[in-house]
Protein backbone atom coordinates (compact mmCIF):
# COMPACT_ATOMS: atom_id res chain seq x y z
CA UNK A 1 0.00 0.00 0.00
CA UNK A 2 2.84 2.54 0.73
CA UNK A 3 4.62 1.59 -2.40
CA UNK A 4 1.23 2.31 -4.47
CA UNK A 5 0.66 5.82 -2.38
CA UNK A 6 4.75 6.83 -3.22
CA UNK A 7 3.78 5.89 -6.81
CA UNK A 8 0.51 7.55 -7.37
CA UNK A 9 2.64 10.96 -5.66
CA UNK A 10 5.64 11.01 -8.39
CA UNK A 11 3.73 10.31 -11.36
CA UNK A 12 1.31 13.62 -10.03
CA UNK A 13 4.28 15.52 -10.03
CA UNK A 14 5.69 14.09 -13.11
CA UNK A 15 2.29 15.37 -14.36
CA UNK A 16 2.92 19.01 -12.74
CA UNK A 17 6.27 19.03 -13.98
CA UNK A 18 5.48 18.32 -17.33
CA UNK A 19 2.58 20.79 -17.51
CA UNK A 20 4.61 23.40 -16.40
CA UNK A 21 7.69 22.51 -19.11
CA UNK A 22 4.68 22.72 -22.03
CA UNK A 23 2.88 26.23 -20.68
CA UNK A 24 6.90 27.62 -20.71
CA UNK A 25 7.03 25.92 -24.41
CA UNK A 26 4.18 28.09 -25.46
CA UNK A 27 5.02 31.07 -23.32
CA UNK A 28 8.51 31.49 -25.09
CA UNK A 29 7.08 30.51 -28.66
CA UNK A 30 4.14 32.98 -28.64
CA UNK A 31 7.02 35.94 -27.46
CA UNK A 32 9.54 34.76 -29.26
CA UNK A 33 8.70 33.13 -32.67
CA UNK A 34 12.16 32.09 -33.87
CA UNK A 35 12.56 30.06 -30.31
CA UNK A 36 13.70 26.43 -30.35
CA UNK A 37 14.31 24.57 -27.31
CA UNK A 38 17.19 22.25 -28.51
CA UNK A 39 19.38 24.77 -31.36
CA UNK A 40 22.22 23.07 -32.68
CA UNK A 41 23.51 26.63 -33.78
CA UNK A 42 26.16 28.27 -32.15
CA UNK A 43 25.70 31.62 -33.65
CA UNK A 44 22.09 32.47 -34.33
CA UNK A 45 22.13 35.16 -36.30
CA UNK A 46 24.10 34.65 -39.64
CA UNK A 47 26.42 37.22 -40.76
CA UNK A 48 25.51 38.66 -44.31
CA UNK A 49 29.13 40.10 -45.23
CA UNK A 50 28.74 44.04 -46.37
CA UNK A 51 26.23 46.22 -47.29
CA UNK A 52 26.31 49.35 -49.21
CA UNK A 53 24.19 52.13 -49.13
CA UNK A 54 24.81 55.37 -51.60
CA UNK A 55 23.76 58.47 -49.84
CA UNK A 56 23.61 61.88 -51.94
CA UNK A 57 26.26 64.52 -50.76
CA UNK A 58 26.07 66.34 -48.05
CA UNK A 59 23.89 63.27 -46.05
CA UNK A 60 24.94 61.63 -43.52
CA UNK A 61 23.22 58.88 -41.57
CA UNK A 62 21.28 60.62 -38.48
CA UNK A 63 19.32 57.90 -36.24
CA UNK A 64 19.77 54.17 -36.51
CA UNK A 65 16.61 52.42 -34.99
CA UNK A 66 16.37 48.58 -34.47
CA UNK A 67 13.10 46.73 -34.71
CA UNK A 68 13.35 42.77 -34.54
CA UNK A 69 15.10 41.87 -38.11
CA UNK A 70 15.27 44.95 -39.29
CA UNK A 71 16.87 48.34 -38.86
CA UNK A 72 15.49 52.12 -39.70
CA UNK A 73 18.19 54.28 -41.02
CA UNK A 74 17.13 58.32 -40.66
CA UNK A 75 19.03 60.09 -43.20
CA UNK A 76 19.83 63.85 -42.49
CA UNK A 77 20.00 66.63 -42.15
CA UNK A 78 16.37 67.84 -43.66
CA UNK A 79 18.12 69.42 -46.46
CA UNK A 80 17.68 68.75 -50.29
CA UNK A 81 17.22 65.19 -50.96
CA UNK A 82 18.71 64.14 -47.80
CA UNK A 83 15.48 63.46 -45.85
CA UNK A 84 14.72 60.16 -46.09
CA UNK A 85 14.29 56.57 -44.13
CA UNK A 86 16.03 53.28 -45.39
CA UNK A 87 14.55 50.04 -43.90
CA UNK A 88 16.91 47.31 -43.72
CA UNK A 89 16.89 43.65 -43.42
CA UNK A 90 19.51 43.14 -40.58
CA UNK A 91 19.97 39.36 -41.23
CA UNK A 92 20.87 39.44 -44.85
CA UNK A 93 21.64 43.66 -45.69
CA UNK A 94 18.74 43.95 -48.15
CA UNK A 95 17.41 47.30 -48.77
CA UNK A 96 13.64 46.61 -47.97
CA UNK A 97 12.29 49.89 -48.53
CA UNK A 98 13.08 53.85 -48.21
CA UNK A 99 10.85 56.33 -47.41
CA UNK A 100 11.75 60.09 -48.84
CA UNK A 101 10.09 62.85 -47.24
CA UNK A 102 9.03 65.54 -50.13
CA UNK A 103 8.33 69.11 -49.23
Amino acid sequence: MRALKALVIGMGILIVVGMALIAYGLYSKATDPGFAPFSTDDDPTPAFGEASITLPSGCTIVEVQPDGARLYLRIGPPINDCERVIVLDALSGEILGTVEVTR
